[in-house]
């Protein structure tokens, strides 16, 4: 089986019946109802992985060093349900992608939550990967889906790089960078609070003053 397009691939299993102790000078197969009708589908067949789509059948003679042989041949093409899957992996895993660029909408400032929903969306990333290959055979190169995983698996951790890269680019040591506009407001800010302590002393002096008249 070839399975490089998994869960979207279509297998062709073939199927061969002849005789290698009778050449055809001795037994010559044939199909009884024709190559085109002898096999039929039943109609309430169901497969639960695959749907059958075709079957092609034909019979021809194949030559070995002890002589000529009849053969029959039948091919089963198989298209595999993708059904499963999409519940099982490929809705889950978009909806973690899509859950992961919450973290874009959630203040830089809170680094806890971020940092929880991307390590979270992270981990069941893994966990959906892990699982998904229980369903495989034993393959030495990727599929389809693992492709696809791989790359929900990408964005995830994308969106903590991404945070961690904001939370560093804006902020020195223990302090943040200022930019123009903030340093703006914080001088306006700091000459609010000088008059204010302006009109404090101001209101002091006159008290003062008012009640060195009164003494006197």
């Amino acid at each position: 089986m070839h399975l490089e397009n998994f869960p979207m691939d279509t297998q062709n299993c073939p199927l061969r019946l002849a005789s290698h102790g009778y050449d055809t000078s001795d037994v010559l197969y044939v199909w009884t109802y024709g190559a085109g009708s002898s096999i039929k589908m039943a109609s309430d067949m169901t497969l639960s992985q695959f749907d059958l789509i075709d079957f092609p059948q034909g019979n021809r003679t194949i030559s070995h060093a002890r002589g000529q042989f009849s053969l029959l041949h039948v091919t089963f093409t198989l298209k595999r349900h993708m059904g499963y899957f999409l519940i099982n992996v490929y809705v889950p895993c978009s909806l973690l992608v899509i859950l992961s660029w919450v973290a874009f909408w959630i203040n830089r400032e809170a680094t806890a939550d971020r940092m929880t929903l991307g390590i979270t969306t992270v981990l069941t990333m893994v966990f959906v990967g892990v699982d998904n290959r229980d369903d495989l055979p034993k393959v030495s190169y990727s599929t389809a889906l693992d492709y696809f995983v791989n790359m929900c698996f990408a964005f995830v951790l994308a969106a903590i790089i991404q945070f961690a890269s904001v939370h560093f680019f804006t902020k020195h040591g223990s302090g943040e960078v200022f930019f123009e506009s903030d340093m703006e407001d914080d001088y306006l800010a700091e000459n609010d609070d000088e008059d204010s302590t302006d009109i404090r002393f101001s209101m002091e002096e006159k008290v003062h003053v008012l009640l060195q008249i009164q003494l006197v």
